[in-house]
């Protein structure tokens, strides 16, 4: 027996998988997520309140408990016991039978971090990785989708040997445009020979591969679209491939708690943003996302490693205005060709970097209202949306609190902070993620 299916339904055979079922001969988890809370619920420790509010508006019913999976949301305070009890992290180290995981750049905040966690972490002897940027149903229902599919039913149902030959192990879908991507096979991921570089964050904008000389600060106003900017320009044509991370020294001068907000984006040598599909069909993504709450800064000490930080999400660590804090952010994974000319610009923020209807990270009146923060209490949120028309079409009310700034410290010297890496690839080019 196999099963198929996409999202919840990919999700679910995590679970079964795990158990071992007889009779369970492979699986095709079609962009699951493996920890709902961390990948979905709050990423980074900030509460999602855009997708996870309806989802779990829609479900709660059924699950276990007298809370009410909304407003919990909104309120803010992971780690919120019942909610981890519920949806329990999956152990892809359970997952044995044959596995054709797919996963996503453009399902960011839903779909992407899970996928890769389980194609690495499942003990699988045969595992296959299908990755792309386009819409999740759109590729599952295409031609390429299905023969995958039924290649891999045909190999591990039905015992046809040569069904899955001529198909690597990882299928790398590299993205240049909305509409351009290039296509070739890998034996893993991140791809062999990927190497980690740390680029250092400039005082004046520029993301280096030297350490600046002296100790900076860079500061934004944490409550406006005005996140601070840094970029790279490439020489030549470069892919960035893999997962990432930013270390940063952060403070605030006002408040007890700081939400960050992290993008990568892409420009072309004509200084016009390239745009990439996103969740929803938006046609207004970008290359990655990543966020931090920085009172859930404590990273897990046995499942972190410097280019995927993981937190430990097992309780609050202060934050006192004016003091420093050195804090890691996940980056989700992405494949970016950059051309020669075209620029890598990463944007930190106090709010979402970017956003639509069903990814997004609010306060609003009716997480107030049911006991949720409110200005001046111990999870006030750096980040503040005071766009009534969008809150509203969203279902939610407008929210206003004070502005205050965030300071980024750039401590320099250091060996260990990092963002992006790099590897030489066969045709010449630049390779990195």
């Amino acid at each position: 027996m196999g099963l198929n299916g996409v999202s919840g339904l990919a999700a679910n055979q995590y679970h079964v998988a795990c158990r071992s079922p007889r009779g369970l001969a492979a699986i095709i988890p079609w962009e699951g997520f493996s920890d709902f809370y961390r990948d979905v619920a709050f990423p980074g420790g900030v509460p999602e309140t855009g997708f996870t509010d309806w989802y779990l508006s829609e479900d709660y019913d059924n699950i276990p408990g007298s809370f009410d999976p909304p407003e919990t949301v909104n309120e803010g305070t992971p780690p919120a016991a019942s909610m981890l009890g519920y949806f329990e992290p999956i152990d892809p180290s359970k997952i044995t039978v044959p596995l054709l995981e797919c996963a996503t750049w453009s399902d960011q905040g839903l779909h992407t971090r899970g996928g890769f966690n389980i194609f690495n972490g499942a003990s699988s002897k045969d595992k296959y990785l299908y990755t792309h940027g386009r819409g999740k149903w759109t590729v599952y229902n295409s031609p390429d989708g299905l023969a995958y599919q039924l290649a891999f039913f045909d190999r591990f149902l039905k015992g046809e040997h040569d069904a899955m030959k001529g198909k690597s192990r990882v299928r790398l879908e590299v993205r240049k445009t909305i509409s351009e991507y290039e296509e070739r096979g890998e034996d893993s991921w991140p791809p062999a020979g990927t190497r980690f570089v740390p680029y250092y964050l400039g005082s004046d904008g520029d993301l280096s591969l030297q350490a600046p000389g002296t100790v900076k600060t860079v500061s934004y106003p944490a409550a406006e679209d005005k996140p601070a900017q840094f970029s790279l320009s490439f020489d030549k044509d470069t892919e960035i491939s893999g997962p990432a991370a930013l270390k940063l020294w952060v403070s605030t001068d006002a408040g007890e708690d700081i939400d960050l907000f992290v993008g990568l984006r892409k420009f072309d040598s004509n200084g016009a943003e390239v745009h990439f599909e996103a969740r929803e069909n938006d046609t207004t993504g970008i290359v990655a996302n990543g966020c931090l709450r920085v009172t859930q800064r404590k990273l897990d000490p046995v499942k972190s490693r410097p280019e995927r930080p993981f937190l430990s999400n097992d309780g609050e660590l202060p934050v006192v205005p004016g003091e420093v804090y050195e804090v890691d952010v996940e980056i989700l994974p992405s494949s970016t060709l950059f051309e020669a000319g075209s620029r890598l610009v990463l944007n930190i923020g106090g709010r979402d970097i970017w956003w639509n209807r069903m990814c997004q990270h609010l306060r609003n009146e009716r997480s107030t209202a049911c006991g949720g923060a409110i200005p001046g209490s111990t999870h006030t949120p750096a980040h503040v949306w005071e766009r009534a028309r969008q809150l509203q079409s969203a279902g939610f009310g407008p929210f206003a609190a004070q502005f205050r700034r965030q300071s980024l410290h750039e401590f320099v010297g250091r060996s260990d902070r990092r963002f992006g890496v790099a590897r030489k690839g066969a045709n010449g080019r630049d390779r990195g993620s």
